[in-house]
Protein backbone atom coordinates (compact mmCIF):
# COMPACT_ATOMS: atom_id res chain seq x y z
CA UNK A 1 0.00 0.00 0.00
CA UNK A 2 1.20 3.63 -0.81
CA UNK A 3 1.20 6.41 2.14
CA UNK A 4 2.03 9.77 1.24
CA UNK A 5 4.80 11.33 3.48
CA UNK A 6 4.90 14.58 3.11
CA UNK A 7 8.58 14.02 5.23
CA UNK A 8 10.10 12.32 2.12
CA UNK A 9 9.39 15.57 -0.39
CA UNK A 10 10.54 19.13 -0.69
CA UNK A 11 7.62 21.53 -2.38
CA UNK A 12 9.47 24.49 -2.34
CA UNK A 13 11.13 25.31 -5.96
CA UNK A 14 10.62 29.34 -6.35
CA UNK A 15 13.81 31.58 -6.05
CA UNK A 16 11.92 33.15 -2.63
CA UNK A 17 11.84 29.16 -1.30
CA UNK A 18 15.02 28.49 -1.80
CA UNK A 19 16.56 31.24 -0.12
CA UNK A 20 14.52 30.90 2.52
CA UNK A 21 15.74 27.08 2.80
CA UNK A 22 19.41 27.68 2.39
CA UNK A 23 19.33 30.57 5.00
CA UNK A 24 17.68 28.49 7.36
CA UNK A 25 19.85 25.16 6.24
CA UNK A 26 22.80 27.83 7.44
CA UNK A 27 21.08 28.75 11.02
CA UNK A 28 20.24 25.24 11.67
CA UNK A 29 22.93 22.99 12.89
CA UNK A 30 24.32 20.19 15.25
CA UNK A 31 25.49 20.27 18.74
CA UNK A 32 27.59 16.86 19.16
CA UNK A 33 29.64 15.20 22.19
CA UNK A 34 31.87 12.67 21.91
CA UNK A 35 32.21 11.00 25.28
CA UNK A 36 35.98 8.41 25.13
CA UNK A 37 36.33 6.08 27.64
CA UNK A 38 39.61 6.24 27.97
CA UNK A 39 40.07 3.20 30.19
CA UNK A 40 43.32 0.77 30.51
CA UNK A 41 41.54 -2.22 28.93
CA UNK A 42 40.97 0.59 25.74
CA UNK A 43 44.48 0.67 24.89
CA UNK A 44 45.25 -2.86 25.24
CA UNK A 45 42.26 -4.77 23.68
CA UNK A 46 43.14 -5.11 19.80
CA UNK A 47 40.28 -5.20 17.36
CA UNK A 48 40.22 -7.54 13.98
CA UNK A 49 41.50 -4.32 11.97
CA UNK A 50 44.89 -4.43 13.99
CA UNK A 51 43.90 -1.24 15.54
CA UNK A 52 43.59 -1.08 19.82
CA UNK A 53 40.35 0.47 20.58
CA UNK A 54 40.89 3.49 21.13
CA UNK A 55 43.11 4.17 18.13
CA UNK A 56 40.25 3.13 16.23
CA UNK A 57 37.69 5.78 18.28
CA UNK A 58 40.84 8.32 17.11
CA UNK A 59 40.23 7.08 13.16
CA UNK A 60 36.21 7.81 13.63
CA UNK A 61 36.25 11.05 15.16
CA UNK A 62 39.22 12.35 12.70
CA UNK A 63 36.64 10.92 9.42
CA UNK A 64 33.36 12.14 11.25
CA UNK A 65 34.91 15.99 11.68
CA UNK A 66 36.22 15.34 7.74
CA UNK A 67 32.84 14.66 6.61
CA UNK A 68 31.26 17.19 8.42
CA UNK A 69 33.12 20.00 7.36
CA UNK A 70 32.37 19.66 4.02
CA UNK A 71 28.17 18.40 4.69
CA UNK A 72 27.42 20.76 7.49
CA UNK A 73 30.20 23.37 8.62
CA UNK A 74 28.11 25.13 11.05
CA UNK A 75 28.12 21.90 13.59
CA UNK A 76 29.43 22.30 16.47
CA UNK A 77 31.42 19.65 18.53
CA UNK A 78 33.37 18.53 22.04
CA UNK A 79 35.36 15.38 23.15
CA UNK A 80 35.20 14.54 26.24
CA UNK A 81 37.71 11.74 27.71
CA UNK A 82 36.11 9.81 31.20
CA UNK A 83 38.45 7.30 33.11
CA UNK A 84 41.34 9.73 32.37
CA UNK A 85 44.16 10.44 35.69
CA UNK A 86 43.27 13.61 37.19
CA UNK A 87 41.51 16.56 35.86
CA UNK A 88 41.41 18.97 32.71
CA UNK A 89 37.78 20.64 32.81
CA UNK A 90 36.27 23.87 34.01
CA UNK A 91 34.08 22.26 36.62
CA UNK A 92 36.84 20.76 38.53
CA UNK A 93 35.19 17.28 38.31
CA UNK A 94 37.78 14.07 38.77
CA UNK A 95 38.62 11.85 36.17
CA UNK A 96 37.27 13.87 33.18
CA UNK A 97 39.45 15.36 30.48
CA UNK A 98 37.88 18.06 28.46
CA UNK A 99 39.83 17.55 24.85
CA UNK A 100 37.99 20.09 22.85
CA UNK A 101 35.50 22.60 24.15
CA UNK A 102 32.41 22.58 21.84
CA UNK A 103 33.52 24.65 18.68
CA UNK A 104 32.66 25.31 15.64
CA UNK A 105 34.74 23.26 12.97
CA UNK A 106 37.10 24.55 11.06
CA UNK A 107 40.62 23.04 9.84
CA UNK A 108 42.23 24.14 12.89
CA UNK A 109 39.83 22.63 15.10
CA UNK A 110 40.62 19.33 13.14
CA UNK A 111 44.40 19.59 13.05
CA UNK A 112 44.83 20.13 17.18
CA UNK A 113 41.92 17.15 17.71
CA UNK A 114 43.92 14.63 15.68
CA UNK A 115 47.47 16.00 17.15
CA UNK A 116 45.73 16.12 21.04
CA UNK A 117 43.88 12.53 20.52
CA UNK A 118 47.35 10.55 19.52
CA UNK A 119 48.58 11.81 23.63
CA UNK A 120 45.08 10.29 24.82
CA UNK A 121 47.08 7.23 26.01
CA UNK A 122 49.34 9.37 28.52
CA UNK A 123 45.96 10.24 30.28
CA UNK A 124 45.41 6.46 31.19
CA UNK A 125 46.07 4.69 34.28
CA UNK A 126 45.60 1.40 36.02
CA UNK A 127 43.61 2.89 38.88
CA UNK A 128 40.58 4.06 36.41
CA UNK A 129 38.53 0.56 36.80
CA UNK A 130 38.00 1.23 40.30
CA UNK A 131 35.62 4.42 39.50
CA UNK A 132 34.37 3.36 36.02
CA UNK A 133 30.86 4.47 36.95
CA UNK A 134 31.60 7.74 39.05
CA UNK A 135 33.63 9.09 36.01
CA UNK A 136 30.74 8.16 33.36
CA UNK A 137 28.08 10.44 35.39
CA UNK A 138 30.39 13.03 35.61
CA UNK A 139 31.15 13.12 32.16
CA UNK A 140 27.49 13.21 31.38
CA UNK A 141 27.42 15.98 33.81
CA UNK A 142 29.77 18.11 31.55
CA UNK A 143 28.07 17.36 28.10
CA UNK A 144 24.62 17.90 29.96
CA UNK A 145 26.26 21.62 31.24
CA UNK A 146 27.83 22.42 27.54
CA UNK A 147 24.55 21.51 25.44
CA UNK A 148 22.57 23.93 27.99
CA UNK A 149 22.66 26.81 25.98
CA UNK A 150 21.07 24.85 23.48
CA UNK A 151 18.15 23.06 24.65
CA UNK A 152 15.54 25.79 23.90
CA UNK A 153 16.66 26.31 20.44
CA UNK A 154 14.72 24.52 18.04
CA UNK A 155 17.30 24.89 14.72
CA UNK A 156 19.98 22.91 17.01
CA UNK A 157 19.74 19.05 17.09
CA UNK A 158 21.94 17.98 19.94
CA UNK A 159 23.63 14.05 19.96
CA UNK A 160 25.68 12.42 22.72
CA UNK A 161 28.36 9.78 21.33
CA UNK A 162 29.13 7.07 23.70
CA UNK A 163 32.81 4.63 22.65
CA UNK A 164 33.16 2.38 25.46
CA UNK A 165 34.07 -1.48 25.29
CA UNK A 166 32.00 -1.53 29.07
CA UNK A 167 28.69 -3.19 28.95
CA UNK A 168 28.42 -2.81 32.90
CA UNK A 169 30.63 0.68 34.08
CA UNK A 170 28.77 0.83 37.02
CA UNK A 171 29.39 -2.81 38.34
CA UNK A 172 26.04 -3.80 39.49
CA UNK A 173 26.13 -0.75 41.68
CA UNK A 174 22.72 0.26 42.62
CA UNK A 175 23.36 3.81 43.77
CA UNK A 176 26.07 4.75 41.23
CA UNK A 177 23.62 2.84 38.39
CA UNK A 178 20.93 4.95 39.49
CA UNK A 179 22.93 8.61 39.38
CA UNK A 180 24.17 7.60 35.74
CA UNK A 181 20.55 6.62 34.73
CA UNK A 182 19.19 9.91 36.22
CA UNK A 183 22.27 11.87 34.22
CA UNK A 184 21.04 10.07 30.86
CA UNK A 185 17.61 10.77 31.89
CA UNK A 186 18.34 14.44 32.23
CA UNK A 187 20.15 14.72 29.06
CA UNK A 188 16.67 13.13 27.11
CA UNK A 189 14.77 15.98 28.77
CA UNK A 190 16.94 18.80 27.14
CA UNK A 191 15.74 16.60 24.02
CA UNK A 192 19.88 15.03 23.50
CA UNK A 193 19.78 12.17 21.29
CA UNK A 194 22.21 9.60 22.82
CA UNK A 195 23.88 7.02 20.52
CA UNK A 196 25.98 3.97 22.07
CA UNK A 197 29.02 3.05 19.67
CA UNK A 198 30.00 -0.60 21.66
CA UNK A 199 33.25 -1.64 20.66
CA UNK A 200 34.53 -4.99 20.85
CA UNK A 201 35.20 -7.93 18.38
CA UNK A 202 32.01 -9.24 16.36
CA UNK A 203 29.99 -11.89 18.51
CA UNK A 204 31.77 -11.14 21.86
CA UNK A 205 29.18 -10.74 24.48
CA UNK A 206 28.25 -6.95 25.50
CA UNK A 207 25.39 -7.15 27.51
CA UNK A 208 22.69 -4.43 26.69
CA UNK A 209 21.07 -4.92 30.56
CA UNK A 210 22.29 -1.33 31.75
CA UNK A 211 22.53 0.90 28.37
CA UNK A 212 19.17 -0.32 27.26
CA UNK A 213 17.28 1.16 30.16
CA UNK A 214 17.99 4.99 28.10
CA UNK A 215 19.40 4.21 24.89
CA UNK A 216 15.91 2.35 22.63
CA UNK A 217 18.65 0.92 20.29
CA UNK A 218 19.94 -1.13 22.99
CA UNK A 219 17.04 -4.16 22.94
CA UNK A 220 18.71 -7.01 21.37
CA UNK A 221 20.14 -10.05 22.98
CA UNK A 222 23.52 -10.70 24.40
CA UNK A 223 24.81 -12.19 21.17
CA UNK A 224 24.07 -10.20 18.18
CA UNK A 225 23.91 -6.83 20.01
CA UNK A 226 27.67 -5.76 19.28
CA UNK A 227 27.36 -6.65 15.48
CA UNK A 228 23.74 -4.96 15.39
CA UNK A 229 25.01 -1.92 17.13
CA UNK A 230 27.97 -1.48 15.18
CA UNK A 231 26.71 -1.85 11.51
CA UNK A 232 23.61 0.88 12.85
CA UNK A 233 26.99 3.45 13.65
CA UNK A 234 29.58 2.50 10.58
CA UNK A 235 27.45 4.43 8.16
CA UNK A 236 27.93 8.16 10.57
CA UNK A 237 31.57 7.86 10.99
CA UNK A 238 32.78 5.81 7.53
CA UNK A 239 34.60 8.47 5.56
CA UNK A 240 32.55 9.48 2.69
CA UNK A 241 33.70 12.97 0.64
CA UNK A 242 30.94 14.40 -0.44
CA UNK A 243 28.36 16.90 -0.59
CA UNK A 244 25.02 16.03 0.69
CA UNK A 245 22.23 17.14 -2.12
CA UNK A 246 18.85 18.35 -0.49
CA UNK A 247 15.79 16.42 -2.15
CA UNK A 248 14.32 19.31 -4.43
CA UNK A 249 11.57 18.85 -6.76
CA UNK A 250 12.55 19.98 -10.24
CA UNK A 251 8.83 21.29 -11.72
CA UNK A 252 5.51 20.97 -10.69
CA UNK A 253 3.06 18.88 -13.59
CA UNK A 254 0.71 16.77 -13.69
CA UNK A 255 -1.17 13.81 -15.55
CA UNK A 256 -3.89 14.20 -17.51
CA UNK A 257 -6.20 11.41 -18.26
CA UNK A 258 -8.60 13.39 -21.39
CA UNK A 259 -9.86 16.12 -20.92
CA UNK A 260 -11.51 16.31 -17.92
CA UNK A 261 -8.98 14.45 -15.15
CA UNK A 262 -5.72 16.02 -13.73
CA UNK A 263 -3.54 14.49 -11.13
CA UNK A 264 -1.05 16.94 -9.83
CA UNK A 265 2.30 15.61 -9.00
CA UNK A 266 6.34 16.73 -8.00
CA UNK A 267 9.13 16.05 -10.83
CA UNK A 268 12.35 14.97 -8.95
CA UNK A 269 15.43 14.28 -10.67
CA UNK A 270 16.99 10.86 -8.40
CA UNK A 271 20.36 10.50 -10.54
CA UNK A 272 22.57 13.45 -11.76
CA UNK A 273 26.33 13.21 -12.44
CA UNK A 274 28.24 14.80 -9.72
CA UNK A 275 31.22 17.24 -10.73
CA UNK A 276 33.84 18.54 -9.67
CA UNK A 277 32.77 22.59 -8.79
CA UNK A 278 34.20 24.46 -10.66
CA UNK A 279 35.44 27.71 -9.07
CA UNK A 280 37.56 31.18 -10.68
CA UNK A 281 39.09 33.07 -8.21
CA UNK A 282 41.56 36.35 -7.87
CA UNK A 283 44.96 35.08 -8.36
CA UNK A 284 45.74 38.09 -5.91
CA UNK A 285 42.85 37.97 -3.21
CA UNK A 286 41.48 34.30 -3.68
CA UNK A 287 38.59 36.01 -3.88
CA UNK A 288 35.32 34.56 -5.82
CA UNK A 289 35.05 35.79 -9.54
CA UNK A 290 31.35 36.68 -11.58
CA UNK A 291 31.10 35.91 -14.78
CA UNK A 292 28.89 38.25 -17.26
CA UNK A 293 28.16 36.90 -20.54
CA UNK A 294 27.31 39.85 -23.04
CA UNK A 295 26.57 39.78 -26.82
CA UNK A 296 28.83 42.14 -29.20
CA UNK A 297 27.92 42.86 -32.61
CA UNK A 298 30.09 41.89 -34.99
CA UNK A 299 29.77 45.10 -37.71
CA UNK A 300 30.09 47.84 -34.92
CA UNK A 301 31.83 46.07 -32.00
CA UNK A 302 29.19 47.43 -29.45
CA UNK A 303 27.54 45.48 -26.71
CA UNK A 304 24.29 44.84 -27.30
CA UNK A 305 21.61 45.56 -24.83
CA UNK A 306 18.81 42.82 -23.80
CA UNK A 307 15.57 45.29 -25.33
CA UNK A 308 17.71 44.84 -28.37
CA UNK A 309 16.23 42.24 -30.95
CA UNK A 310 19.38 39.68 -31.38
CA UNK A 311 18.55 37.04 -33.66
CA UNK A 312 19.33 33.38 -33.49
CA UNK A 313 19.85 30.92 -36.70
CA UNK A 314 21.41 27.73 -37.61
CA UNK A 315 23.91 26.80 -40.93
CA UNK A 316 22.31 24.71 -43.15
CA UNK A 317 24.50 23.75 -45.95
CA UNK A 318 26.78 26.58 -45.73
CA UNK A 319 23.94 29.00 -45.38
CA UNK A 320 23.10 31.08 -42.38
CA UNK A 321 19.21 31.16 -41.66
CA UNK A 322 17.94 33.57 -39.28
CA UNK A 323 14.96 33.72 -36.64
CA UNK A 324 13.43 36.66 -34.80
CA UNK A 325 12.53 35.79 -31.46
CA UNK A 326 8.94 35.35 -32.64
CA UNK A 327 9.76 32.97 -35.01
CA UNK A 328 12.47 31.11 -32.43
CA UNK A 329 9.35 30.76 -30.05
CA UNK A 330 7.17 29.58 -32.71
CA UNK A 331 9.54 26.90 -33.86
CA UNK A 332 9.91 25.88 -30.19
CA UNK A 333 6.72 25.50 -29.20
CA UNK A 334 6.35 21.67 -29.63
CA UNK A 335 1.95 22.13 -29.33
CA UNK A 336 1.74 19.71 -26.42
CA UNK A 337 0.08 20.92 -23.68
CA UNK A 338 2.75 21.16 -20.77
CA UNK A 339 2.91 17.47 -18.53
CA UNK A 340 2.10 14.24 -18.78
CA UNK A 341 -0.68 13.19 -21.25
CA UNK A 342 -1.74 9.57 -21.10
CA UNK A 343 -1.59 7.67 -24.28
CA UNK A 344 -2.78 4.72 -22.97
CA UNK A 345 -1.24 1.63 -21.02
CA UNK A 346 1.11 -1.62 -21.82
CA UNK A 347 2.44 -4.53 -20.26
CA UNK A 348 5.70 -4.50 -18.49
CA UNK A 349 7.41 -6.69 -20.20
CA UNK A 350 6.98 -4.30 -23.11
CA UNK A 351 9.96 -2.03 -21.14
CA UNK A 352 13.39 -2.95 -22.76
CA UNK A 353 16.49 -2.46 -20.47
CA UNK A 354 18.56 -0.69 -23.59
CA UNK A 355 16.12 1.69 -24.60
CA UNK A 356 16.43 4.33 -22.23
CA UNK A 357 17.75 7.82 -23.78
CA UNK A 358 17.98 9.68 -20.79
CA UNK A 359 18.28 9.15 -16.62
CA UNK A 360 15.21 8.26 -15.10
CA UNK A 361 13.28 10.55 -13.17
CA UNK A 362 10.62 10.26 -10.11
CA UNK A 363 7.22 11.71 -9.81
CA UNK A 364 5.45 11.85 -6.26
CA UNK A 365 1.97 13.18 -5.59
CA UNK A 366 1.52 17.00 -4.59
CA UNK A 367 -0.70 16.32 -1.93
CA UNK A 368 0.61 19.35 0.01
CA UNK A 369 -1.03 22.01 -2.52
CA UNK A 370 -3.41 20.00 -4.01
CA UNK A 371 -5.17 18.02 -1.23
CA UNK A 372 -7.33 15.01 -2.88
CA UNK A 373 -3.85 13.93 -5.13
CA UNK A 374 -2.68 11.04 -3.23
CA UNK A 375 -6.08 8.85 -2.95
CA UNK A 376 -6.41 9.43 -7.02
CA UNK A 377 -2.43 8.21 -7.39
CA UNK A 378 -3.18 6.11 -5.18
CA UNK A 379 -5.83 4.17 -7.58
CA UNK A 380 -3.47 4.14 -10.59
CA UNK A 381 -0.76 3.31 -8.30
CA UNK A 382 -2.35 0.08 -7.42
CA UNK A 383 -3.77 -1.48 -10.14
CA UNK A 384 -0.61 -1.13 -12.39
CA UNK A 385 0.92 -3.07 -9.65
CA UNK A 386 -1.91 -5.73 -9.25
CA UNK A 387 -2.38 -5.67 -13.54
CA UNK A 388 1.47 -5.42 -14.00
CA UNK A 389 0.79 -2.33 -16.54
CA UNK A 390 2.72 0.93 -17.23
CA UNK A 391 1.74 4.15 -18.81
CA UNK A 392 2.85 5.46 -21.94
CA UNK A 393 2.50 9.64 -22.43
CA UNK A 394 3.76 12.09 -24.25
CA UNK A 395 5.63 14.96 -21.89
CA UNK A 396 6.62 18.26 -22.30
CA UNK A 397 8.39 20.47 -19.37
CA UNK A 398 7.12 23.52 -20.96
CA UNK A 399 4.83 24.43 -23.94
CA UNK A 400 8.46 25.76 -25.26
CA UNK A 401 10.86 22.84 -24.00
CA UNK A 402 13.77 22.84 -25.96
CA UNK A 403 13.84 19.26 -26.44
CA UNK A 404 10.21 19.20 -27.19
CA UNK A 405 7.93 16.09 -26.51
CA UNK A 406 8.85 12.89 -24.88
CA UNK A 407 7.72 9.73 -25.11
CA UNK A 408 7.78 8.37 -21.39
CA UNK A 409 6.86 5.02 -19.43
CA UNK A 410 5.25 5.58 -16.06
CA UNK A 411 6.08 2.97 -13.80
CA UNK A 412 4.96 2.33 -10.72
CA UNK A 413 7.45 1.21 -7.36
CA UNK A 414 5.97 -0.09 -4.33
CA UNK A 415 8.26 1.38 -1.00
CA UNK A 416 10.88 -1.08 0.22
CA UNK A 417 12.21 -1.55 3.39
CA UNK A 418 15.32 -3.29 4.79
CA UNK A 419 15.25 -5.22 8.33
CA UNK A 420 16.37 -2.45 10.37
CA UNK A 421 13.11 0.01 8.56
CA UNK A 422 15.50 1.81 6.53
CA UNK A 423 14.02 2.94 2.76
CA UNK A 424 15.62 1.11 0.40
CA UNK A 425 13.05 2.08 -2.75
CA UNK A 426 10.79 5.22 -2.47
CA UNK A 427 7.01 4.62 -3.49
CA UNK A 428 5.66 6.60 -6.50
CA UNK A 429 6.70 6.55 -9.98
CA UNK A 430 9.53 6.21 -11.98
CA UNK A 431 9.61 8.42 -15.57
CA UNK A 432 11.25 6.19 -17.73
CA UNK A 433 12.00 8.05 -21.41
CA UNK A 434 11.75 5.86 -24.40
CA UNK A 435 13.31 6.50 -28.00
CA UNK A 436 11.42 7.73 -30.82
CA UNK A 437 11.87 6.48 -34.40
CA UNK A 438 14.14 9.00 -35.27
CA UNK A 439 16.41 8.37 -31.95
CA UNK A 440 17.35 4.44 -32.79
CA UNK A 441 20.44 3.72 -34.51
CA UNK A 442 21.51 0.18 -35.70
CA UNK A 443 25.26 -1.69 -35.86
CA UNK A 444 26.61 -2.16 -39.34
CA UNK A 445 26.72 -5.03 -41.27
CA UNK A 446 29.95 -7.09 -41.71
CA UNK A 447 30.75 -7.02 -45.40
CA UNK A 448 30.79 -10.87 -46.23
CA UNK A 449 32.24 -12.74 -49.35
CA UNK A 450 30.00 -14.82 -51.66
CA UNK A 451 29.93 -18.16 -50.38
CA UNK A 452 31.54 -17.44 -46.99
CA UNK A 453 29.93 -19.36 -44.23
CA UNK A 454 28.89 -17.60 -41.00
CA UNK A 455 31.27 -18.41 -38.10
CA UNK A 456 29.40 -19.75 -34.87
CA UNK A 457 30.84 -20.53 -31.80
CA UNK A 458 31.43 -24.38 -30.67
CA UNK A 459 30.02 -26.22 -27.97
CA UNK A 460 33.52 -26.69 -26.24
CA UNK A 461 33.52 -22.61 -26.34
CA UNK A 462 30.22 -21.89 -25.02
CA UNK A 463 31.26 -23.99 -21.92
CA UNK A 464 34.24 -22.14 -20.95
CA UNK A 465 32.57 -18.85 -21.67
CA UNK A 466 29.83 -20.11 -19.17
CA UNK A 467 32.74 -21.33 -16.64
CA UNK A 468 34.13 -17.56 -16.79
CA UNK A 469 31.39 -15.71 -16.30
CA UNK A 470 30.56 -18.13 -13.17
CA UNK A 471 34.06 -17.43 -12.08
CA UNK A 472 33.98 -13.75 -12.10
CA UNK A 473 30.41 -13.21 -10.76
CA UNK A 474 30.31 -10.10 -7.94
CA UNK A 475 29.36 -11.02 -4.61
CA UNK A 476 25.48 -10.89 -4.15
CA UNK A 477 25.57 -7.53 -2.26
CA UNK A 478 27.43 -5.54 -4.55
CA UNK A 479 25.48 -2.43 -5.95
CA UNK A 480 27.07 0.17 -8.46
CA UNK A 481 25.92 3.24 -5.49
CA UNK A 482 28.00 2.11 -2.89
CA UNK A 483 31.36 2.68 -5.11
CA UNK A 484 32.86 6.39 -5.06
CA UNK A 485 33.66 8.07 -7.62
CA UNK A 486 37.89 7.97 -7.39
CA UNK A 487 38.28 11.27 -9.36
CA UNK A 488 35.93 13.08 -7.01
CA UNK A 489 37.69 11.18 -3.83
CA UNK A 490 40.69 12.50 -4.94
CA UNK A 491 39.61 16.14 -5.38
CA UNK A 492 38.21 16.33 -1.85
CA UNK A 493 41.20 14.36 -0.38
CA UNK A 494 43.29 17.05 -2.38
CA UNK A 495 40.81 20.23 -0.79
CA UNK A 496 40.88 18.22 2.80
CA UNK A 497 45.36 18.41 2.94
CA UNK A 498 45.81 21.59 1.68
CA UNK A 499 42.89 23.28 4.12
CA UNK A 500 44.69 21.41 6.89
CA UNK A 501 48.36 22.25 5.80
CA UNK A 502 49.41 18.66 4.91
CA UNK A 503 50.61 17.97 1.60
CA UNK A 504 48.48 16.29 -0.91
CA UNK A 505 51.22 14.04 -1.77
CA UNK A 506 51.42 12.27 0.93
CA UNK A 507 47.94 12.00 1.83
CA UNK A 508 46.97 8.11 1.79
CA UNK A 509 44.24 7.73 -0.89
CA UNK A 510 40.71 6.49 -0.77
CA UNK A 511 41.09 2.66 -2.24
CA UNK A 512 39.90 2.83 -6.06
CA UNK A 513 37.03 0.30 -6.37
CA UNK A 514 36.68 0.61 -9.79
CA UNK A 515 39.65 -1.64 -10.88
CA UNK A 516 39.48 -5.36 -11.02
CA UNK A 517 39.90 -7.55 -7.93
CA UNK A 518 43.30 -8.90 -8.46
CA UNK A 519 42.24 -11.58 -5.73
CA UNK A 520 39.58 -11.95 -7.88
CA UNK A 521 41.33 -12.29 -11.10
CA UNK A 522 43.90 -14.88 -9.56
CA UNK A 523 41.91 -17.15 -8.42
CA UNK A 524 40.32 -17.36 -11.52
CA UNK A 525 43.56 -17.63 -13.82
CA UNK A 526 43.25 -21.33 -14.59
CA UNK A 527 39.60 -20.84 -15.97
CA UNK A 528 41.08 -17.38 -17.70
CA UNK A 529 43.09 -19.53 -19.51
CA UNK A 530 41.01 -22.34 -20.44
CA UNK A 531 39.04 -19.87 -22.32
CA UNK A 532 41.94 -18.28 -23.79
CA UNK A 533 42.82 -21.22 -25.49
CA UNK A 534 39.66 -21.38 -27.27
CA UNK A 535 40.06 -18.46 -29.16
CA UNK A 536 44.30 -18.29 -29.66
CA UNK A 537 43.66 -15.48 -32.59
CA UNK A 538 41.72 -12.84 -29.43
CA UNK A 539 45.17 -13.36 -27.33
CA UNK A 540 47.18 -11.08 -26.62
CA UNK A 541 51.24 -12.88 -25.66
CA UNK A 542 53.21 -11.11 -23.31
CA UNK A 543 55.79 -11.42 -26.31
CA UNK A 544 53.81 -9.14 -28.17
CA UNK A 545 52.64 -6.68 -25.25
CA UNK A 546 56.60 -6.50 -24.46
CA UNK A 547 57.22 -5.76 -28.55
CA UNK A 548 54.61 -2.65 -28.65
CA UNK A 549 55.73 -1.07 -25.44
CA UNK A 550 60.10 -1.30 -26.78
CA UNK A 551 58.89 0.21 -30.15
CA UNK A 552 56.85 3.30 -28.51
CA UNK A 553 60.29 3.84 -26.08
CA UNK A 554 62.31 3.63 -29.46
CA UNK A 555 59.62 6.18 -31.10
CA UNK A 556 60.07 8.41 -28.01
CA UNK A 557 63.96 8.73 -28.32
CA UNK A 558 64.28 9.11 -31.75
Amino acid sequence: MFFYDASVVDGDDDDEATQALKSAEEKSFEAVCFLVDVRKHMMDQVLPSGETCIQYVGTCLENFLKSRIIQSPHDKVAIVLYGTHGQSNEYGLDHVHVLEKLGSLSARYIRDVTEAFQRVEDLSYPGSEDHRGLSLKLALWTCSHMLKEYSKKDNVEKRVFIFTDDDDPCSGDKVTTSQALDRMGALKELKVDLQLYPLGEPGERFSPEFWGQVIEACSSGDSDFLEEMQLIQADKFEMIRRKINKKKRWLKTHLRIGDRVKIQLEYYLMLSKQTKVQRAVDARTNSLLKSHTAYVSHETGEVLQKEDKILKGWTVRGQNVHATPLEYKCIKDCDIPPGFNLLGFKPASYLKPHQQVRASAFVYPNEKEHPGTCKLFLMFHEKMLQLDQVAICSFASTRTSSTGADIVALVAQQEAKDEYGNQIDPPGMWVVFLPFADDMRFPEEIPRKKGEEVCFSSEDQVAKARELIGALKLEGDWDSTYVSNPSLQRHYETLQAIALGEDPTKTKRAPDETLPDPDRFEAAARTISRFAMEFPEMTVSKKRAGSTKASAKGKKAK
